[in-house]
């Protein structure tokens, strides 16, 4: 390794619509190694760039950790609307990054204003055939510090939805939210599992956890309008504690696959509890009224659902 001793990519300060990679396998960097960022886009007005094709924290052929000092790749301080990743057939091919082995998030979000971003059709945590565990040490995706209206996953858009599901998983925690990240969207991963969604590559914490009363209206699966509902569905199974953590507030968990396999008919459980709503959370709801809204919460190895505690209230499970 022979490191940049900050970011291997920085744009900032209003650079705006720039490509790093591409879709094509000849048009992948290896951004590996660096002092502290894989890719960094910051600033208001960092706008409309694109991360595609890239191994970000492996070697050449994502089999092993040459992992950046910090994030893979980070979103702060007002950058908006940027892409990692995109529509793709396959996670991790094409548009897709492989982003593990990390120091710290493969992925993290930071600040107000830093909204508009997607994250579509990544590997994170995994190797490049999304077969076996490369975590990275913290988090898979981190959003924290009013990061707020970014989309990790499908954007329920019904263009090219198919292909934007990420595999986060391997790493300490999957998905994690605090700090006032408001109105996120988690939707069509696959969190704690391999890439076929057969067979677990635990999270070794949480798969979902959204941390504190000041995170509010996190959606986790589909919003169940007729537009790619099936598509939505997360998959979030096999992680070592809870597949989700809630003490949060106007969380919305529907239609997704919690504890079982893809197809819904098989464990791939966690060794806790399905969804965990404890230390206050208030005013969330598991399931819905329609169809569409409804997950199935099955194979964990304590219970389906817990609400736990003083002040967890207002909840609705239907």
């Amino acid at each position: 390794v022979i490191p940049n001793v900050v970011s291997g990519v920085q744009i900032s300060n209003g650079a705006s619509n720039n490509t790093i990679g591409g879709v094509t396998a000849a048009a992948g960097n290896v951004i590996s190694g660096n002092g502290t960022y894989g890719v960094l886009i910051t600033g208001a007005g960092s706008t409309g760039n694109q991360v595609q094709g890239n191994y970000i924290g492996t070697n050449g052929l994502g089999t092993g950790p040459v992992g950046n000092g910090s994030n893979g790749a980070a979103i702060r301080f007002g950058a908006s609307n940027n892409t990692i990743g995109g529509s793709t057939a396959t996670p991790g091919t094409g548009a897709g990054n492989v982003i593990s082995g990390n120091s710290g998030p493969g992925i993290s979000f930071l600040d107000a204003g830093t909204t508009g971003n997607k994250i579509q059709g990544n590997l994170i945590g995994t190797n490049a055939a999304g077969t076996g565990a490369l975590g990275n040490v913290a988090f898979g995706v981190l959003l924290y510090s009013g990061a707020s209206g970014n989309t990790i996953g499908v954007d329920g858009d019904g263009i090219n939805d198919a292909g934007e599901r990420n595999v986060i998983s391997g790493n300490a925690y999957g998905v994690f939210v605090q700090d006032n990240a408001n109105n996120n969207v988690i939707a069509g991963n696959y969190i704690g599992t391999n890439a076929a969604g057969t067979a677990a590559i635990p999270n070794t914490t949480e798969g979902v956890r959204i941390l504190d009363a000041t995170v509010v209206n996190t959606r986790i699966g589909t919003n169940a309008d007729g537009i790619s509902d099936v598509l939505e569905r997360n998959l979030i199974s096999g992680n070592t504690n809870s597949n989700i953590d809630i003490t949060g507030s106007g969380v919305v968990i529907a239609g997704n696959y919690i504890g079982t396999d893809v197809t819904g008919s098989a464990s791939v459980g966690t060794t806790s509890n399905g969804v965990w709503l404890h230390f206050a959370a208030t005013n969330s709801r598991i399931g819905g009224t329609t169809a569409a809204a409804r997950n199935v919460i099955s194979g964990n190895a304590v219970n389906g659902i817990v609400l736990d505690g003083v002040g967890t209230t207002t909840n609705l499970i239907q």
